[in-house]
């Protein structure tokens, strides 16, 4: 009887696992099916808070907070800034308004010897096609830009517009996706701020024409 007992005790979770089955399979099925969307955000300006902690690109419909990667700053504050060119590569957006996106450094082909030393010293490789190169990986967050109002003095800083391409995870289940307002205030010197930290234009050479849109 005892052993009987046993057997009934072993074999009764083994049927509810087996039950579950089913359910837990259909779950992860569903967390594998994402979906998404991919839009253009025109970029009106893309600025550096003046401590060097957060990236911020400004479009059309939404602002982009980014976390600073502490080898770009370097490189900004290095004689390399003014000669190095940039490409902003897909941004991925959660249903949270988190972000990831890529952000690429290049140094000219004609890059005197000193400089290519210089870059290889903050990290920068040579790409199949021989140019020194560094990418980063930026992270932030997503702000809706409704009801911003653009300083004219930023306003006038791009002649032409620019493009970066947005893929944007649709949230499950019919729920909402977060939508966060964006924390750039303008002060009362027409400075854009970020937490009252001044934002300046981040002055990259060839950072808008590497999304320039035809």
């Amino acid at each position: 009887m005892k052993g009987k007992l046993i057997l009934a005790a072993t074999v009764l979770p083994l049927l509810g696992l087996g039950a579950c089955a089913p359910v837990t399979k259909s779950l992860y099925s569903e967390i594998s099916q994402k979906e998404y969307k991919n839009y253009t955000e025109n970029v009106s300006q893309i600025l550096v808070a003046a401590n060097g902690s957060k990236i911020v690109v400004l479009g059309s419909q939404y602002h982009y907070i980014l976390d600073t990667p502490p080898r770009l700053v370097e490189v900004m504050d290095s004689p390399l800034h003014p000669k190095v060119t940039a490409r902003m590569e897909q941004f991925k957006v959660t249903p949270e308004s988190d972000m990831t996106g890529g952000f690429t450094l290049s140094l000219p082909a004609n890059a005197s010897n000193e400089d290519q030393r210089l870059a290889q010293s903050y990290g920068f490789s040579k790409n199949a096609s021989g140019r020194l190169t560094q990418s980063f990986l930026l992270s932030g967050k997503r702000y809706s830009a409704k009801g911003f109002t653009m300083p004219s003095a930023l306003a006038k800083k791009f002649n032409q517009t620019y493009s970066v391409q947005i893929r944007e995870e649709v949230p499950t289940g019919g729920k909402a996706a977060l939508v966060l307002l964006t924390p750039l205030t303008v002060a009362a010197d027409g400075v854009l701020t970020l937490l009252s930290i001044p934002l300046v234009p981040l002055g990259i050479a060839g950072m808008a024409a590497a999304t320039a849109m035809n």
